[in-house]
């Protein structure tokens, strides 16, 4: 009995040391392999785009060791991705204070840029410049440079954004971003071959030719180029390797593709295109902006000439006037639509003959030089007829629409605060298709846009001397302020936001003076001053880009 007693003590001791090694075991393997594999998983999602996937992972791999600071790296750039800031963000901070090396400053500095931090994000990276100065890594020099970049673009130091991307370039050539930050930049810039180049030296070094980004883009700098043909492959094939879910750069690209079409001549094609890029919502878009304010306006300066006819009292006899004769609404309109026509027909065979493209004025690049000389054009051939019909009318051109010249001073003062208004819409307008850019691209200072700059406000003469005193004599003085103001907003069709208001101030300043001079001064300081903006300020250079 006893010796069973003596046996049974000892398998009961062998029994609870196989319980403790079984209990043992899967915590030391959980504590070793299976968290490398969830991590190793997370990486292998990450590096397919699966980053739902990746973060299920990595999620996992912290459940079994929640101290892995590789796993929390991994974990803060899957969510990055997914834009959960706020989570990366807390995670992030916590390893920079532990002192994990430059990755998570980096990774903090872009959530900040996401967020519009700028002041942020360069402490980020003013501490990874000094982590990476301690213990350098090419590959995140690379995204130091890249990251760097996006800071001084968005102050507005686009020529040093563009160093830095090419460094980030120089750092790794395989990274798809990089390329697609510096083509884009300058593209942007004017530069198209450079553009295509580095696109190009991509899909070459690289071997690969299907990410759409880079057909996409690719496509619009040919187009851009006038290189038509091979700009509609590129479109075509981006469209090809859109995923389902990107419906909003299908779109994009279609629109796109549709507008080279038609600058190509194919009609149908083109108008198949642009259909189909209405069906997945891009036309709507593009009429809930700036062109359905255009056509509301248009319909209002209708509405309103049928109010002010109606009011007209019939009149059975003819009135005498003796003198000079006032011009009527029709002289006031006739000019107006013939200087429009001139000018149109102008842009129209300057796309055929210098860039065989009959939709130039659309165009990127080719719109700026194509619309700046049909301003030139309008401007000048509005200016031209109307001196020639009040001469005719038996007035002295110069006394009749400049008025006072002595209020050229008072007009500088106005320029002036028209140039700050002007700067803060374009600074502060909101994202949204009501809120476009100016008409007239300033980024790139070409002869042809700073003729039209210095031009273009004489036609300020033709719009509110003229057109206004001819529809205060048809109607009243206030249909005469709304009725100029929206007919020069609609010549320069965008963005009515801003060109209505000016117009408004335009016809007050007119009913109150009665002097040309003044209105001349205030739109030329206005020009010139956009123009001297741009040259001094990168901040004012960005607004345009």
């Amino acid at each position: 009995m006893h010796q069973y007693l003596r046996s049974r003590s000892r398998w009961s001791v062998l029994v609870a040391v196989l319980a403790a090694l079984l209990a043992w075991a899967p915590s030391a393997g959980a504590q070793g392999f299976d968290a490398d594999r969830y991590l190793a998983q997370c990486l292998r999602f990450e590096a397919g785009g699966d980053y739902t996937s990746a973060r299920e992972a990595c999620r996992n791999a912290l459940q079994i060791d929640e101290d892995r600071a590789d796993v929390q790296l991994a974990l803060s750039r899957v969510e990055v991705e997914l834009g959960a800031f706020a989570s990366a963000e807390s995670r992030l901070l916590q390893l920079v204070r532990e002192g994990d090396g430059a990755e998570a400053s980096l990774l903090l500095a872009r959530i900040a840029l996401e967020e519009g931090r700028l002041l942020d994000a360069e402490g980020h990276l003013d501490r990874a410049r000094a982590d990476l100065e301690n213990a350098p890594d090419r590959t995140l020099a690379a995204r130091y440079d890249f990251l760097h970049g996006r800071v001084l673009e968005a102050r507005g130091e686009v020529r040093d954004a563009l160093d830095a991307y090419s460094e980030a370039v120089s750092g790794d050539g395989l990274e798809v971003e990089y390329r697609l930050a510096d083509a884009r930049l300058r593209f942007l810039l004017g530069d198209a071959a450079g553009a295509r180049a580095q696109l190009e030296a991509y899909q070459a070094l690289s071997g690969d030719s299907r990410d759409p980004r880079v057909r996409s883009l690719l496509g619009r700098v040919m187009w851009a180029q006038g290189d038509l043909e091979e700009a509609a492959g590129q479109l075509e094939t981006a469209l090809a390797l859109w995923s389902n879910l990107d419906v909003a750069e299908q779109a994009s690209d279609l629109r796109t593709l549709g507008l080279v079409y038609l600058g190509r001549g194919e009609l149908g094609q083109g108008t198949l295109a642009l259909r189909e890029a209405g069906r997945r919502g891009n036309q709507v878009d593009l009429l809930g902006g700036n062109a359905l304010l255009w056509l509301l306006l248009a319909l209002a300066l209708l509405i309103v000439h049928l109010l002010g006819e109606s009011r007209i009292e019939s009149r059975s006899t003819l009135e005498v006037i003796e003198g000079p004769q006032p011009w009527t609404v029709g002289d006031a309109y006739g000019i107006v639509l013939l200087s429009v026509a001139v000018a149109a027909a102008t842009g129209l065979a300057m796309g055929v003959v210098v860039y065989d493209n009959l939709l130039a004025v659309l165009t990127p690049h080719q719109a700026t030089e194509t619309r700046a000389v049909m301003a030139v054009v309008f401007a000048l051939v509005a200016t031209l007829l109307t001196a020639r019909a009040v001469r005719r009318r038996g007035w002295q051109t110069g006394p009749r629409l400049l008025g006072e010249v002595d209020t050229w001073a008072s007009g500088v003062g106005i320029g002036l605060g028209l140039l700050a208004v002007t700067l803060a819409y374009l600074s502060f307008r909101p994202e949204s298709a009501f809120f476009s850019g100016l008409w007239l691209d300033l980024s790139r200072l070409s002869p042809a846009v700073l003729a039209a700059v210095v031009v273009l406000p004489l036609a300020e003469l033709t719009f509110r001397p003229f057109a206004f005193d001819a529809l205060e004599y048809r109607y009243d003085s206030n249909t005469a302020l709304f009725l100029s103001a929206a007919l020069s907003t609609l010549v320069l069709a965008t963005p009515v936001a801003l060109l209505l208001p000016i117009g408004l101030l335009m016809a007050e300043l007119y009913r109150r003076t009665r002097s040309g001079a003044l209105l001349l001064a205030a739109q030329l300081t206005l020009h010139v001053g956009l123009v001297v903006a741009v040259l001094v300020s990168p901040w004012a250079r960005a607004l345009f880009l």
